[in-house]
């Protein structure tokens, strides 16, 4: 389910109805808010119990790349790569910080954001 291919039914595959999406006041787009969804997916999927709701753990992927334009393009970037994880990659990558393929990305986004 988190091949990173739009679903049927969500908000990305092209409606034009989505005008009022929640959280495009807190300083990131559509876009940071659409990679967050995936890589939120991921956490849900694999690490139940992390966040209480898709919602939540959204809202707190996009506050934490709210510390410029260089964090939230790091932030996109990152989570675009998580996003493509599977439970045993995702587990590694928080348990012995082994992010792999996503190595790169994360030291990107920790220098943006954690300056």
């Amino acid at each position: 389910p988190t091949t990173g291919v739009p679903q049927p039914g969500t908000t990305d595959v092209g409606t034009t109805t989505d005008v009022g999406t929640t959280g495009s006041t807190t300083g990131g787009g559509e876009t940071i808010e659409g990679v967050c969804a995936d890589a939120c997916m991921v956490f849900l999927e694999c690490m139940p119990g992390t966040y209480p709701d898709l919602a939540t753990c959204v809202n707190e992927c996009v506050a934490a790349s709210s510390a410029g334009p260089k964090c939230e393009a790091a932030a996109i970037e990152f989570n675009t790569c998580i996003s493509g994880y599977d439970c045993m990659q995702l587990a590694d990558a928080l348990q012995n910080m082994e992010f792999g393929a996503c190595t790169d990305v994360f030291m990107a986004y920790t220098r943006s954001c954690n300056p």
